[in-house]
Order: C-alpha cells, then sequence, then structure tokens
C-alpha cells in the first residue's frame, strides 16, 4: 500500500511538472499501466556526442526554419543504460503557441542486472507552431549525475 500510495504522489508531481512553466525538480516515477516505471529522461550530462552527430545537437535535432501550420519532426535523445526503452513524449505548448514544452519519458525494465554501456534513445516528435515569428522549442529532463533539473533550449525560424 505505501509503494501505490508513494507512486501516485510521485505520478501527481510528474503530472504537476509538465503543466507547469517551473523546471522538473526531481526525479518522477510513474506507473503506465504495464507493471514498468517511467522515469523523466537524462537530457545533459557528460557524454561523448553520438557517431555521426553534430555536437550542438546531441540532445535534439531540430529543423533551423519550418513553415507555420505545418507539422515539422524533431528527434529527441535521453541517455541512459540498456534496461532502459523509450516510453512516451509528452508536448505542452505555452507563451500564446511561440513555445512548446517536451517532456520524454524513458521505461526501466523491470532487472536484475543491468549492463553500464551507454545508449542513446532517441524519439521522434512532431510539432507545429501556428504563427510566423521565432518559436523556442524546451526539452525538460534530468541532469544525469545529480538527477536534477536539465533543460536544452532551441530556437526555429517559422515561416
Amino acid at each position: 500500500m505505501r509503494r501505490v500510495l508513494a507512486l501516485a504522489t510521485i505520478a501527481l508531481t510528474s503530472l504537476a511538472a509538465c503543466e507547469s512553466r517551473a523546471p522538473i525538480s526531481s526525479p518522477s516515477l510513474v506507473s503506465d499501466g504495464d507493471a514498468k516505471a517511467l522515469e523523466v529522461g537524462f537530457v545533459d550530462g557528460p557524454f561523448a556526442t553520438p557517431p555521426g552527430t553534430d555536437p550542438r545537437r546531441r540532445w535534439i535535432d531540430w529543423p533551423e526554419s519550418v513553415r507555420a501550420g505545418e507539422p515539422f519532426t524533431v528527434t529527441v535523445r535521453t541517455a541512459g543504460t540498456r534496461c532502459r526503452d523509450v516510453a512516451r513524449t509528452d508536448q505542452r505548448v505555452a507563451d500564446a503557441g511561440r513555445t512548446i514544452v517536451v517532456v520524454p519519458h524513458d521505461a526501466l525494465q523491470d532487472v536484475e542486472m543491468c549492463p553500464d554501456d551507454l545508449v542513446f534513445l532517441e524519439r521522434r516528435v512532431t510539432l507545429r507552431f501556428d504563427a510566423p515569428g521565432v518559436g523556442t522549442i524546451v526539452v525538460r529532463g534530468r541532469y544525469f549525475y545529480e538527477g536534477g533539473p536539465a533543460e536544452q533550449v532551441v530556437r526555429v525560424e517559422v515561416r
């Protein structure tokens, strides 16, 4: 019962973090209904850039410009071990449609032993800005070692 209550409390904290403009303040674990714990992904830390990736685009790869009202795709990466899988990615529009906040979640596999080798988990996310100008994409996650809040912010020209 204590574990269920703790997970419910953490889940509510996670949802509140997704809905607010404040950075995520603690690791967020929630259940996805399939007995796997979901955790806000690591989007910053002292990692090498994945092979073939521009170092400026280690955590998020985005188009420099997009057309207003048309969907476009970005690639969001989280870091971890082979005991993590891509789970879900939450999105929220803020600032009258000029900012899109993306929160990637990873699923923790239920295993006793996990190799320490680093992997980058990629997910493709479809976004859209409705008005011309400058659009901002904010990827909110956690810093790898301390687990505290981390953000990656990029700007996109919206034509």
